[in-house]
């Protein structure tokens, strides 16, 4: 909590420092878990100025449709898959809506928390870690059209394809990275530049993503920057709250 509020009050004075007529904050799957959030609600509502609006997962997966939509130009049909902390969000569609919307409570976090702590894991943990991903994501695909993965999950497994940050990558080369990644600690695992705060759930977030593509059956995806964010901003701009 006290990290999130710290992180709050670097985005209030940017807000202000960019001159931000209006601001949103929404809070997802961390503060869906919570049986009773207010507390933290009411810390961050004093930081920010505003309340922050917890969103449902379905409403998380729209909005990160809508931000690639929004920011990357790709024409639908589109797949988006947002490997979150505790959850991931695949929303597919053909138009400037989503047509098809999955919230699936596995994220990078949530995986490393039930079996992969301490890193390294041992090859019974990485089995187990793997399996419970598959078993979440069994009923997911196939994707349609173009498949784009965002997040902080994405964009590092990303810069780890063989220290060659690509916008196209293969399902293989995901494969590749949780490779490299299994024998490490997260000393080692931050040595190869994955930043502070998720170099210890990098590999759950990795075995997560590759689960979600291959039960999507795609060998291959974009990594796209725009997310979420960019879903709510285009709303908010729009003078909508989402």
């Amino acid at each position: 909590v006290a990290a999130v509020l710290e992180a709050l009050e670097a985005c209030r004075a940017t807000a202000e420092d960019l001159g931000a007529a209006r601001v949103l904050a929404v809070a997802t799957s961390a503060t869906r878990d919570v049986d009773d959030p207010g507390a933290f609600l009411d810390a961050a509502e004093e930081v920010l100025g505003v309340r922050p609006r917890t969103i449902s997962g379905l409403e998380e997966a729209r909005a990160s449709y809508r931000g690639v939509l929004a920011g990357t130009g790709f024409a639908p049909p589109l797949t988006v898959v947002d490997v979150g902390g505790g959850s991931t969000e695949i929303v597919s569609g053909g138009g400037p809506e989503p047509e098809r919307v999955l919230s699936i409570d596995l994220g990078s976090v949530r995986l490393t928390d039930r079996l992969l702590r301490p890193l390294p894991a041992d090859p019974d943990r990485l089995a187990a870690a793997r399996a419970m991903a598959r078993e979440h994501f069994a009923a997911s695909g196939p994707a349609e059209g173009t498949v784009v993965a965002v997040g902080g999950t994405a964009a590092t497994v990303s810069r780890l394809v063989e220290g060659d940050p690509r916008a196209t990558i293969g399902l293989d080369d995901v494969e590749a990275v949780i490779a490299r990644l299994a024998p490490r600690d997260v000393g080692g695992i931050a040595a190869l530049g994955v930043p502070e705060g998720r170099a210890d759930v990098i590999l759950g977030g990795a075995i997560v993503l590759a689960a979600a593509l291959a039960a999507l059956e795609v060998d291959e995806f974009v990594v796209s920057r725009h997310d979420l964010l960019d879903g709510f901003a285009a709303a908010l701009a729009g003078g909508q709250d989402s």
